[in-house]
């Protein structure tokens, strides 16, 4: 989410779908395009949109919308989630679209029918494809080559893990070494001078050593 300000109705394209009138609160995505959506179903699948519109109630209202860092297409998907009765899982064969989805669903931290829905979106447009896989893995080298070599290794460090692994809200289970799916896991202790450090200290112990054996 970024920023709330006002704008003149004629400037808006709104989604040719979620623009019904009576729904009283104005979502913009990253491609410029217009939301409106209920603030009473936001609110009823959303921690972090109760908080807001409980925040600042009197300051969101028909001339104001608020920018959120997803695209119309993320954001038409989970709406549709949050507007329906009985959601359903949507159809795609774009991983990229289904990751965004479920990633926007735990930021705003979505209650378990909607987490539930996007957990098995991305798993049905993932596939087990090993082309898909080998791609996955080379865009996330690239990402670890454009980081200094600390930050590489401390992220790396803290997103591997080991040992029985949920891969979805159910119950199916695999053994080996993954990626955590959740980041944000990871920044109470996330430290980038940790191998910096690691590296003095060894140092120190060796020196400490060798002028032991020379005393």
């Amino acid at each position: 989410m970024t920023s709330r300000t006002k704008v003149r109705s004629q400037e808006r394209t709104f989604y040719h779908f979620h623009c019904d009138p009576q729904h009283d609160f104005i979502i913009k995505s990253d491609d410029y395009v217009y939301f409106r959506a209920s603030r009473f179903h936001l609110a009823r699948v959303s921690t972090v949109f109760a908080d807001m519109f409980t925040i600042a109630s009197s300051d969101v209202g028909d001339d104001h919308w608020v920018a959120l860092d997803q695209s119309s297409e993320v954001i038409g998907l989970f709406l549709d989630l949050v507007h329906s009765p009985k959601p359903t899982v949507p159809t795609t064969e774009v991983f990229d679209t289904a990751r965004s989805l479920l990633e926007m669903t735990q930021f705003y931290m979505c209650d378990d029918e909607v987490l539930d829905l996007a957990e098995q979106y991305q798993d049905a447009s993932h596939g087990d494809s090993q082309e898909r896989c080998e791609a996955e893995l080379k865009k996330f080298v690239g990402y670890l080559d454009e980081l200094g070599a600390t930050w590489a290794y401390e992220l790396l460090r803290n997103l591997l893990t080991a040992g029985r692994i949920l891969l979805d809200r159910q119950t199916r289970t695999r053994y080996g070494f993954f990626l955590t799916p959740n980041w944000a896991s990871i920044a109470s202790y996330f430290d980038p001078d940790r191998l910096t450090k690691s590296s003095s200290k060894l140092k120190a112990e060796t020196g400490s050593k060798k002028r032991k054996m020379f005393t």
